[in-house]
């Protein structure tokens, strides 16, 4: 048999910079337990996002839950030297030039932003957050990656210099959002980025190099300033970038510069609620607004062109408030119209540039306006990859030569990549929207499973669960919401299992075609069955209708291949609950069986198949830090043999046993 080793692109945990300090998990939503009601897409709730990014952050904290954001930086540079040494080498049989991209072609991922170039409409730039930007030449029909190597692929803002389209700014990094307590898991960046040749190499600006994250890029019409919104607070350079000075305290999301004036600026930004600010001197020094709107959604807004000082803001809740004198006081126009949907995560505001009474609001779908504000229809109906703009609306683009008439096009970037409407005033929830991402290979995938056929499964973030075949590039989706980790039968690849979020199974039988769900006796689903966002589910390669997932406890089903498959608890929760984080089977024995906790704790069985298997704690010495428990690879020859990986960018993440995990040694050495 063929053997094909997988490579799966998951969601970057791009290295930070030093300097920040380390984060740390609390419990629950601070937004309360009511947040978590509101539905998001199709099935994720309201605090989908939160959990996923609480997720993320376990699989980066060390034992004391944190990490050293200066050991990232070691940690990637590392990664760098490797790959620079290997491109010398053939690795065995899979060296650089032995891997094949296998897509998908059809599916794009979160995008955050979207430049369309001035006079050359059909040239444009995405700023995508699963690698980097990305650039069409044919408005959207198809897309090919800029500089792969630009030393930061977390992309979440874009800018023109005025008056010079080829050069291009990209602000790294993504936490825009709620609280940094919301935000738990944001993919720290590297600051912004510049480009002077159209996208095709890019550097670095040495003064942003320990920001966090940017999160917007506003530049004057005149080119005589820059703003940046970070989650470090609001930055200004009047050298092109060269330097910075920190003008605006608090959680930066959003800075617009009025483009009929440009000294005239306003900022959304979180210090206890979220507020505007605004400037009348270039941004050199602000004021809160009148009411300053507070509430506990992230604020959006956007000018209006055709009418001087006129900005209208997306408060969350429904809220569409107006100023028209460039944000100093403010008038709310309606409440409840565009209802309340994820707008902490995903909130955008569209302005018609020719008539400001035209009016769009985004969050998980979008709404639009023909009266000011004042009422508001729905143009969209969310979801996953459907006919019209996928949930989680980040940025509205209006095209260069909109006019109100004759050309009335809007593109919207969201986490299913970018859509148009050749019409934004006549868009509706049954017509006028199409898909834009050909080629746009940005969906982030959480895990990914092979066949020796060429058949491979994975699951996505907010893109569902997806099938590519050898010879394909394209991906049928096969199961909606959050995916997370798949398994294919060895022997029989119409047999697919994977995972929704929190431990949600789903079962194909006609190899990734369609799909339907496995719960059944399964007691810990969903967040109310304590487990982790992405759960651990693995097959056996013994008895291939052997599945494992965790929760809290370890569920086993024997029959995953019957008419009506069940689940079984065959080990309880920990006290303290801890989720479980890791499962390994042995190659050789579907009874022998390791599982590692969220907090570090180990466990293992050699009995996994009878009615109450009989469970040791190993590593009795607690050699092995106790922080979240990456993988567990049992020796297929001898099966007291075993590594074990733990979570943090530190020296000691990587354990082996050889006596059935009664002690352990440190084995990462010096490269790791």
């Amino acid at each position: 048999m063929k053997k094909h080793l997988l490579l799966a692109f998951t969601i970057p945990l791009a290295a930070s910079s030093c300097g920040r300090p380390a984060r740390t998990a609390p419990e629950t939503d601070p937004r309360g337990p009511a947040a978590a009601e509101h539905a998001h897409g199709e099935g994720e709730s309201y605090s989908g996002a939160v959990e996923a990014q609480k997720w993320r952050l376990l699989t980066m904290q060390d034992e004391f839950g944190n990490y050293d954001p200066a050991d990232r930086v070691k940690a990637k540079a590392q990664r760098t030297a490797t790959v620079d040494h290997l491109e010398a080498t053939d690795g065995g049989g899979i060296g650089n030039l032995s891997w094949v991209e296998r897509g998908p072609d059809n599916i794009g991922g979160r995008t955050r932003a979207l430049l369309i170039h001035p006079t050359i409409p059909s040239q444009m730039y995405a700023a995508s957050v699963g690698g980097g930007v990305w650039r069409s030449d044919n408005a959207g029909a198809s897309w090919y990656p800029l500089d792969e190597f630009m030393g930061h692929l977390v992309v979440s803002s874009l800018a023109f210099e005025p008056g010079n389209p080829d050069t291009i700014y990209a602000g790294t990094g993504e936490e825009i959002g709620g609280t940094s307590t919301w935000q738990l898991g944001g993919i720290d960046g590297e600051g912004i980025y510049r480009s002077t040749d159209a996208g095709a190499t890019w550097q670095q600006l040495p003064a942003t190099a320990t920001w966090d994250s940017t999160n917007r890029i506003a530049i004057a019409p005149t080119g005589a300033y820059m703003l940046a919104a970070t989650n470090g607070g609001l930055q200004r350079s009047i050298d092109g970038g060269a330097s910075w000075s920190l003008v605006r305290a608090g959680n930066i999301f959003q800075v617009l510069v009025d483009p009929n004036n440009s000294a005239r600026c306003v900022c959304s930004y979180r210090f206890g609620v979220d507020r505007i600010a605004f400037s009348t001197n270039g941004g050199a020094t602000w004021t809160d607004a009148a009411g300053g709107l507070p509430g506990n959604e992230r604020i959006e807004m956007a000018f209006a062109p055709s009418v001087g000082g006129r900005i209208y803001a997306n408060a969350g809740d429904g809220q569409c408030w107006r100023s028209d004198d460039a944000g100093a006081n403010w008038t709310l126009r309606s409440t409840g119209q565009a209802p309340a949907s994820f707008y902490f995560y995903c909130n955008s505001v569209w302005v018609d540039p020719t008539n400001s009474d035209w009016v769009a609001f985004a969050g998980s779908t979008i709404w639009r306006s023909s009266d000011g504000g004042l009422t508001f229809t729905k143009i969209s109906n969310g979801g996953s990859n459907l006919s019209t703009p996928h949930s989680d609306v980040h940025a509205f683009t209006s095209h260069p030569s909109y006019n109100g008439s004759t050309n009335r096009t809007v593109y919207v970037s969201t986490d299913g990549g970018v859509y148009r409407t050749n019409d934004i005033r006549n868009a509706t929830t049954a017509s006028g929207w199409a898909r834009r991402d050909s080629n746009y290979r940005t969906v982030q995938y959480y895990g990914v499973a092979g066949h020796s056929s060429g058949k491979l499964a994975g699951g996505t973030q907010d893109n569902g669960s997806h099938m590519i075949n050898m010879g394909s590039m394209n991906a049928v989706r096969y199961a909606n919401a959050d995916g997370a980790n798949c398994q294919i039968d060895p022997t029989d690849p119409n047999f697919i299992w994977g995972a929704k979020q929190n431990s949600n199974i789903h079962r194909s039988t006609d190899g990734g075609l369609t799909s339907a769900s496995m719960v059944q006796g399964h007691g810990e689903t969903g967040q109310a069955g304590g487990g982790n966002f992405v759960a651990p589910l693995v097959g056996s390669r013994v008895t291939p209708d052997f599945i494992y997932t965790g929760a809290r406890s370890l569920w086993r089903c024997m029959n995953a291949k019957a008419a009506s498959p069940n689940w079984t608890a065959i080990k309880p929760p920990t006290s303290p609950p801890s989720p479980i984080s890791a499962i390994a089977i042995s190659p050789n024995s579907s009874s022998i069986v390791w599982v590692g906790h969220n907090n570090g704790r180990l466990f293992r069985t050699s009995n996994a198949l009878t009615a109450n298997p009989t469970w040791t704690e190993i590593d009795p010495g607690n050699q092995v830090p106790n922080s979240f428990i990456t993988r567990i690879l049992i020796d297929r020859n001898n099966a007291t043999h075993a590594l074990v990986a733990r979570s943090g960018y530190v020296t000691d993440n990587l354990w082996r046993t050889t006596d059935n995990g009664a002690t352990f040694t440190d084995v990462t050495g010096a490269g790791l």
